[in-house]
């Protein structure tokens, strides 16, 4: 991957080359191409507006003009968040197994999260975060971690998005550079999700219909899964 020096000097020879008119007019289609796509957020998110009608959505803002960050840089916040996700696995392990001794029990019993019929020295259980969701803020040249998700990590399936409209879009900003592909993350999830049943054909994924809030993130990834998206009353339970 090339440095960030070199990358931004691309970023100022394409500013270099490109008049305001014809610039302003490629960002407007790449804006145009994000509410095609479905690249959307609520102007008043509330409970009630799960399924959201298309006027209260609005187009996420995208800075077309990506700050890079150089490979060795990057390779440090993909091991720590992977040593983080590690350890909060297995944090999580002994609070079921009964081993961990950092929080006070009547914290940990206090949390809605908190299943206790998973309370059992015997079960098999081995890795409690098959999904792990993380947002990281830059303050002062530092990466602080903001928040930990257990979840599905909400705005995944834009990244990807956005990079494939750029890369059609804005092509110089991406010629002679070595860039990370960051279209993987349907194989990790597939992997993940086979510790819990490894025939994918089993599993399925509750939304809130075509209108909801993260359908179109969520169908891009789970149609290359083929898990089925589905609205909860089409599920049957047999007990």
């Amino acid at each position: 991957m090339l440095s960030s020096n070199v990358h931004n000097q691309l970023l100022c020879n394409f500013l270099d080359l490109a008049n305001d008119k014809a610039f302003l007019k490629r960002i407007e289609k790449a804006n145009n191409k994000l509410n095609v796509n479905g690249i959307t957020f609520l102007k008043n998110s509330r409970p009630e507006y799960f399924a959201p009608p298309d006027s209260l959505k609005e187009v996420v803002r995208i800075d077309w003009l990506p700050n890079a960050i150089e490979h060795k840089e990057w390779k440090i916040i993909e091991n720590g968040i992977k040593q983080r996700a590690k350890a909060l696995s297995i944090f999580t392990k002994e609070v079921y197994k009964g081993n961990q001794t950092p929080v006070a029990l009547e914290i940990i019993e206090s949390s809605k999260f908190y299943d206790k019929s998973l309370v059992d020295s015997n079960n098999q259980i081995e890795v409690y975060s098959n999904i792990y969701g993380i947002d990281l803020v830059k303050k002062d040249g530092e990466y602080i971690v903001l928040e930990d998700n257990f979840g599905w990590p909400s705005g995944f399936g834009y990244v990807n998005a956005v990079r494939e409209i750029s890369t059609v879009v804005f092509p110089e900003l991406y010629k002679g550079v070595d860039y990370l592909c960051n279209n993987t993350m349907a194989n990790v999830l597939s992997e993940n999700l086979k510790t819990y049943c490894n025939d994918l054909s089993k599993v399925v994924y509750a939304c809130g219909g075509t209108n909801g809030v993260s359908f179109t993130e969520n169908r891009r990834v789970l149609d290359e899964l083929n898990i089925r998206l589905v609205d909860p009353e089409d599920i049957i339970v047999d007990e």
